[in-house]
């Protein structure tokens, strides 16, 4: 209890001195530092590690640029210094390059000193880099061999998926589209096996985020090049399998619209539609997914894309608060989707909801008449109207409703 009673006595200007980050204090600090490190040098010209740390002194580009061309000027005193040595020209080398980009130098110019930082010591940076120019000039079979060896040199599944999508652009470039296609199949499989054979479920919580990323890379990859549809919904189904247990609800939504993108080009508009309710359920923070525009503008008449859009409107208003704009929302979609000649019992039943949120009830009433004369013996029609006869104040009818679905609900769960 004392020890708390001290730290909530803790005056608050000293807390208040400890977050504050004054920028003349620290630009003089920096001075500081600069002058002694040139005491330094002045000392011992060949200093290299002094010029190494004053080149990383924030300082204006043309001063880091004379440290930095000192660097590379300074040779080994020892062969047993060599390779440490090699490998602070290399960094410098780097530096230098990346400072010339800064500088907007000639591109001949940044590419030598991106050669000369992967000849001394290779790095995933500098064939990056040497890669990113060759791309750019459209120069695919040396970007190729680049993004190959920066792969080669990178630590991480992170660091080396965006290489891995550059490197199979550039076969498509190159008119290889099974070497692309390899390229994402063959890291696919790799994140497979080494993140989904790690036992414990914050591993794989977090972990199973990365291979929702590479999958998708390649199911988008795989539907943008028309590679085997039916094969690339098995590809996105087994990645669902994989990942919806660990983490069920802020990933997988893209992937969910990609796989029902693939069964509409497949004109299976049923699984496409279970789809995108599924990935709108996972995307509520977001407005409507451009999925849904591309399928309306495709197909402005399908009165069963209305309907989607309604039941998405109402999944949405249940998480934000907005209640009254999404049913005004689905109410619209319904009513379009009703125009076109849809007229199944799940529009009544789900628009009456929208008409008794917003106080309609009469109009609600209706629609639930319709709805049990289509579906009599489902139980949570009769639930829903004696709600709204509820709000009606009709408490008899509200009753015999509720009754009504209680006896249909016992019915069918006891046979």
């Amino acid at each position: 209890m004392l020890i708390l009673v001290l730290i909530f006595l803790i005056p608050t200007s000293m807390v208040a001195q400890v977050a504050i980050f004054d920028p003349e204090q620290e630009a003089h600090l920096r001075e500081i530092e600069r002058a002694e490190l040139t005491k330094r040098i002045q000392q011992n010209p060949q200093d290299i590690e002094a010029y190494v740390r004053r080149a990383n002194i924030l300082a204006a580009p043309e001063i880091r640029l004379q440290d930095l061309n000192k660097i590379i000027e300074i040779q080994a005193p020892s062969l047993d210094l060599k390779d440490h040595y090699q490998s602070i020209h290399a960094t410098a080398f780097l530096d230098r390059a990346k400072l010339y980009q800064q500088q907007k130098e000639d591109t001949s110019l940044i590419r030598l000193d991106f050669l000369a930082s992967a000849r001394l010591y290779p790095s995933k940076e500098a064939y990056y880099q040497l890669a990113y120019i060759a791309h750019r000039n459209q120069e695919y079979e040396s970007a190729k061999d680049y993004y190959k060896k920066a792969i080669q040199h990178s630590n991480s599944f992170f660091g080396r998926r965006q290489l891995e999508i550059q490197l199979a652009q550039v076969y498509i470039y190159l008119n290889r589209r099974e070497d692309a296609l390899k390229v994402h199949q063959d890291r696919t499989q790799v994140v497979y096996n080494f993140f989904l054979k790690r036992r414990g479920y914050n591993d794989l919580t977090n972990r199973s985020s990365v291979v929702y990323q590479y999958s998708h890379d390649q199911a988008k990859f795989r539907s943008d090049y028309d590679y085997d549809t039916e094969g690339t919904i098995r590809l996105i189904t087994k990645t669902l399998d994989s990942i919806d247990l660990y983490r069920p609800i802020t990933t997988s939504k893209d992937l969910y619209f990609l796989r029902g993108e693939l069964h509409w080009k497949l004109n299976k508009k049923e699984k496409a539609y279970a789809d995108w309710i599924i990935a709108e359920e996972k995307n509520l923070h977001r407005d409507f997914s451009p999925t849904y525009d591309f399928i309306l503008n495709a197909h402005p008449k399908d009165a069963e894309v209305y309907v989607i859009w309604a039941l998405t409107s109402l999944n949405k208003h249940n998480y934000d608060g907005g209640r009254k704009r999404y049913c005004l929302q689905a109410l619209d979609f319904f009513n379009t989707a009703y125009e076109l000649g849809y007229s199944g019992s799940a529009l009544f039943y789900n628009r009456a909801y929208c008409y008794k949120e917003l106080g309609r009830y009469e109009e609600a009433l209706e629609d639930m008449h319709t709805a049990i004369d289509q579906a009599p013996d489902n139980y949570l029609f009769y639930y829903r109207r004696a709600q709204i006869y509820w709000s009606l104040k009709d408490k008899e009818n509200s009753e015999a409703d509720t009754q009504k679905a209680e006896e249909i609900k016992r019915m069918q769960f006891s046979g």
